[in-house]
């Protein structure tokens, strides 16, 4: 008696992940960027882009150089460009994901000498601006005048 009882319970305990795990409709992708020298390298940018519908997925690379980008179309092909400054930008082509699935790809970016233009930041102090508004002149006499709590 008890076991026909809990027997549904056990079987949807049972069946509900597999019947959550058919309901994904996206894929994935991660994975690491690190540098010549096999140091992650944190702050990279990635772009994915799905050439048949032209939609484009770019993330920031967190500080171990890992990154991932969810919710992404099945399918493909994706051309990935991993890029970093300071560093030639790193392509895969022709990259296929399948429904459900993450797919892995690593980068490993080359150092470029580049000779970066220098960059001047200068600011001034905004001039006061007069306040806008609703203003009112109250003189002591009228403040005597008027209710408070503690008068």
């Amino acid at each position: 008696m008890l076991i026909k009882k809990f027997l549904p319970l056990i079987i949807a305990a049972v069946a509900f992940p597999f019947l959550m795990k058919a309901q994904v409709t996206t894929s994935s992708m991660g994975g690491v960027i690190r540098g010549s020298d096999s140091e992650p390298l944190a702050g990279a940018t990635i772009t994915a882009t799905h050439i048949p519908t032209g939609t484009v997925y770019r993330v920031i690379s967190r500080n171990a150089g890992q990154y991932d980008i969810n919710n992404m179309t099945p399918g493909g092909p994706y051309n990935i460009v991993s890029s970093f400054v300071g560093y030639d930008d790193e392509k895969q082509d022709e990259i296929f994901l399948s429904l459900g699935e993450k797919g892995r790809y690593d980068f490993l970016l080359a150092r470029k000498a580049a000779n970066l233009t220098e960059v001047v930041i200068s600011g001034r102090r905004a001039a006061a601006q007069a306040k806008g508004g609703t203003e009112t002149n109250i003189g002591r006499d009228k403040i005597q005048n008027m209710p408070t709590v503690s008068r």
